[in-house]
C-alpha cells in the first residue's frame, strides 16, 4: 500500500516523492509520482532497472534535473507539458518545433526528471 508507509520507517522528507505508476512508453521506462497534488514524471536512463522482485515506492529527487528530451541511441523521445496562464489560458510547451518531433510524451505541468542513478529509487519491503 503506497500511502500506508510510515515516514519514521523510511525517513520520507519533502525530497521523496511517492510513486503511483510505472510503465514504458515507446521503449522508455518512466514513473509517475505525486507532489503537492500534482503529477511529476521521471524518465529512466536506458540501462537503469529497478531491482527484480521489489516495487519502487518512492523516488528521491533532491539532486535530479529536468530534461526536454532523451535518447537511447536509436530513438529520441521529446517531452511536452502544459503551461497555465491568467484568465484560464493554457499553452503546450515542448523541446522541439511543432511537427519536428516524431515521438513525444506529454508530462503534465513540467518537463520530466531524469533518473540516471538507481540509488534514488526507494523500494517497498526491502
Amino acid at each position: 500500500m503506497l500511502w500506508g508507509c510510515s515516514t519514521t520507517n523510511v525517513g520520507i522528507t519533502n525530497t521523496y516523492i511517492p510513486v503511483i505508476r510505472s510503465g514504458n512508453y515507446t521503449g522508455f521506462d518512466y514513473y509517475y509520482g505525486i507532489q503537492n497534488n500534482d503529477t511529476v514524471v521521471f524518465i529512466i536512463t536506458p540501462g537503469i532497472k529497478a531491482e527484480r522482485g521489489y516495487r519502487v515506492s518512492y523516488i528521491n529527487y533532491k539532486n535530479l534535473h529536468t530534461i526536454d528530451k532523451v535518447s537511447n541511441g536509436q530513438d529520441t523521445l521529446h517531452f511536452t507539458y502544459t503551461m497555465y496562464g491568467s484568465n484560464n489560458t493554457s499553452a503546450i510547451a515542448g523541446s522541439g518545433a511543432p511537427g519536428s518531433m516524431q515521438k513525444t510524451m506529454h508530462t503534465f505541468k513540467s518537463f520530466p526528471y531524469l533518473i540516471d542513478d538507481d540509488e534514488v529509487l526507494i523500494y517497498e519491503n526491502k
